[in-house]
């Protein structure tokens, strides 16, 4: 019987790894060393008996076997499931259940938020990856991480801590509240619009302690009430715009006096976004187009770019949360929703360089993806596995690093960390690691990945950790730590 468990063992191993199904492999693991141990067992007592050994002699055999019996279970089971399950465990913090929704990273604060339903509502407690505080009926979030709420009083302030800091009560309670537009040191501002049909918001400055500071009324055009959503479920810039009624202007407002600080064109396919003491705001299709600097504290005009597109092109710049910092940000030019060409500027003084398509990404990927191959002010290029660091708008060459995998997928993160993700090789016939399901049946990024955690301005590695079930996003977080949502959950990786 030993041998014919040995030979169905064998079987049962075998082919859990020519096509890997771990509990069989096990089941097949286990019996060839109990066999194993039992013919070893018998043979030794048969030579025992024929020299009349004592029982003692048998005993021992009897434990030499149990011995064996491990060993072979070891070998092939727990030793390479350690070795996969080092590389799993490399580098990790801890891990959680994924929070639903979106989770952004606001100064240092992870938030759930939700922006198509217009929601913040919960803080990622980062000890642990529990939902550290909650918010009902949590709407905007300042660039402090202070979540505003709109509830049945009016409008409330939390701080990135979770605590309530002023009420602000309103006739009609937060439904009369049709956006809040800015938000800086502690200063908030929100708009009373009323009806589609009329053609004047009433603006409402807030201070640090919750009391009305200032309050205006501005004839806007029918594009801006038709966004009342405003920033909801979005971090909120720090400077208010309004765009005029009759006129092709946008005011740029204080939030803190509610003073005009200046206008700028908003014609053709206008957009703006702030970095730092600084907005930058695109306008214009063709030759007309142009980007334009302005300094956020008392509007004054900076730098103009100008000549960066061809007919029909437009550009528009990306805010930080997408691609840049606040001293280096990137622009598109496009043209029918596809884009032509990425700009690195300067924002002190509106230095411009085309991004040169061969020296970023990878040949295989969508060089314009910019928010792919992108940490603060370095851009990345690579080769399979070697990653480049050079710094924009110069390119001068920063550091170089090699990661482990198959191939670089992306490369994101801030001014202090870089997160790579490369796809790592599926073992094809280890026992212990099942097979992926069809294409069909899984997401095209469910797919075993290598999350390496890297020092954005030395280029030092600071981990790397193996996500078997895939990644599905990553953000960077103060301390050289890089939050990971998987398709299986939530972790936190890097520096302890």
């Amino acid at each position: 019987m030993s041998m014919i468990g040995l030979v169905a063992g064998l079987v049962l191993a075998g082919s859990a790894i020519i096509a890997p199904q771990p509990a069989r492999y096990i089941v097949g693991v286990l019996l060839v060393a109990l066999s194993a141990a039992v013919l070893f067992y018998r043979w030794r007592r048969r030579r025992a008996e024929k020299v009349g050994s004592r029982w003692r002699f048998r005993v021992r055999v009897g434990g030499l076997s149990a011995v064996l019996a491990v060993l072979i279970a070891g070998v092939a089971i727990v030793v390479p499931w350690q070795d996969r399950q080092a590389e799993i465990d490399s580098g990790v913090i801890w891990r959680a259940e994924r929070i639903p929704g979106q989770v952004v990273v606001v100064d240092g604060t992870v938030l759930r938020t939700d922006a198509q339903a217009g929601e913040v509502s919960d803080a990622v407690n980062l000890a642990d990856g529990s939902v550290g505080w909650s918010v009902p009926d949590g709407r905007w979030v300042t660039s402090a991480g202070d979540v505003i709420a709109a509830d049945a009083d009016g409008l409330r302030s939390y701080s990135s801590a979770g605590e309530q800091q002023w009420v602000f009560e309103l006739d009609g309670g937060g439904e009369q509240v049709d956006a809040v537009y800015a938000a800086t040191e502690g200063h908030l501002v929100f708009a009373e619009c009323g009806t589609s049909d009329e053609e004047t918001c009433h603006f409402v400055g807030i201070d640090p302690t919750g009391e009305q500071a200032w309050e205006r009324n501005i004839e806007i055009s029918e594009a801006f009430l038709g966004d009342q959503s405003g920033w909801r479920g979005e971090v909120l810039p720090e400077v208010v715009v309004v765009a005029q009624r009759d006129t092709e202007q946008a005011m740029m407002i204080d939030p803190v006096s509610g003073e005009d600080l200046g206008t700028f064109d908003r014609t053709g396919l206008a957009r703006h976004s702030t970095y730092g003491e600084v907005l930058v705001a695109g306008s214009g299709t063709g030759s007309d187009c142009q980007l334009d600097g302005y300094r956020i504290d008392d509007g004054e005009h900076l730098w103009t770019i100008e000549e960066v597109c061809g007919d029909e092109e437009v550009v528009y710049p990306l805010p930080t949360e997408m691609a840049g910092s606040d001293s280096v940000m990137y622009a598109v030019v496009e043209e029918d929703v596809e884009r032509q060409s990425v700009l690195a500027i300067t924002v002190a003084d509106g230095g411009v360089e085309e991004l040169p398509e061969h020296s970023l990404g990878s040949m295989s990927t969508h060089f314009l993806r910019i928010e792919d191959f992108s940490a603060g002010d370095l851009v990345f290029g690579w080769s399979t596995l070697g990653v480049t660091a050079a710094r924009a708008p110069t390119l001068e060459q920063q550091w170089q690093v090699q990661a482990p995998g198959l191939r670089v997928r992306s490369v994101v993160g801030d001014s202090d960390t870089v997160a790579i993700v490369s796809d790592a090789e599926h073992p094809q016939h280890n026992p212990l690691v099942p097979e992926l399901p069809d294409s069909d049946e899984r997401d095209v990024l469910e797919y075993p990945t290598y999350v390496t955690v890297v020092d954005a301005n030395s280029g030092e590695t600071i981990s790397t950790t193996l996500v078997p079930e895939g990644v599905h996003h990553v953000l960077t977080l103060p301390g050289h730590r890089v939050l990971v949502e998987t398709f299986g959950g939530m972790m936190l990786v890097g520096a302890e």
